[in-house]
């Protein structure tokens, strides 16, 4: 007989019951919204080439993702992303670095793995990703501005970002004004505006920019923390 070793429970969250699978390696999956018995076993099966059963969450797992939905920087849990392929499993690796509270494009994260032309790729494995939440596929938005799609729907995504600290607003006010960059006439950095450094520039210091190609040329360099992306 073949011993599972993947198994799932049941928790409450903000956002309605989340199925949680973990193995001996780590959180497997999260998925909400799973209304028929037997829909995530079949998903899991679908998703991860493997079986999983009933079982019971460690409680550092359930209070992982449930911090997680509430906006809450958490030490992330172990997460496993075996029966992924390794692309999937790069981009999930380098997605998981966006810093709570802050976001990048798309292509920032494609350029981030050595793909720069693989953007719609890159969304593919975000629409597919197994451990929402915990892996942030929140925190990636269009290079254009808003925050694009997401698995749950927009709205959850401006709810999750908005938890994190970043209003709702001003990713509003920043797409519809054209702004992709903030800069410093302190510093002479320019950043991304949610990065944690362009949150510390004062009023009287602070510039805005429409391309990487304005900030350079008015002689600003990129910041080190948010690594910018010419657009």
């Amino acid at each position: 007989m073949i011993r599972i070793t993947d198994k799932y429970d049941v928790i409450d969250t903000d956002f309605g019951p989340a199925h949680v699978a973990f193995t001996p390696k780590g959180i497997s999956a999260v998925k909400l919204d799973v209304e028929e018995d037997g829909a995530f076993e079949s998903y899991y099966a679908d998703r991860l080439g493997r079986p999983t059963v009933r079982g019971s969450l460690p409680e550092s797992y359930s209070d992982a993702v449930r911090r997680a939905i509430k906006g809450v920087k958490i030490t992330r849990p172990p997460v496993t992303l075996e029966g992924l392929t390794e692309f999937e499993k790069t981009v999930l690796e380098h997605l998981a670095r966006i810093p709570t509270g802050e976001v990048r494009p798309y292509a920032w994260l494609a350029r981030e793995v050595g793909r720069p032309k693989a953007i719609r790729a890159v969304g593919t494995v975000m629409a597919r990703n197994p451990v929402p939440f915990l892996m942030p596929c929140h925190r990636l938005v269009p290079s254009t501005g808003g925050v694009g799609n997401y698995y749950y729907g927009p709205e959850m995504k401006w709810t999750l970002l908005e938890r994190e600290g970043i209003p709702r607003e001003d990713l509003a006010n920043w797409k519809q004004r054209g702004v992709r960059f903030i800069g410093s006439r302190t510093t002479g950095i320019y950043c991304y505006p949610t990065c944690r450094d362009a949150r510390r520039v004062q009023p009287q210091h602070r510039l805005e920019f429409s391309c990487t190609e304005e900030a350079v040329d008015g002689g600003y360099r990129p910041c080190k923390h948010c690594r910018p992306l010419s657009v």
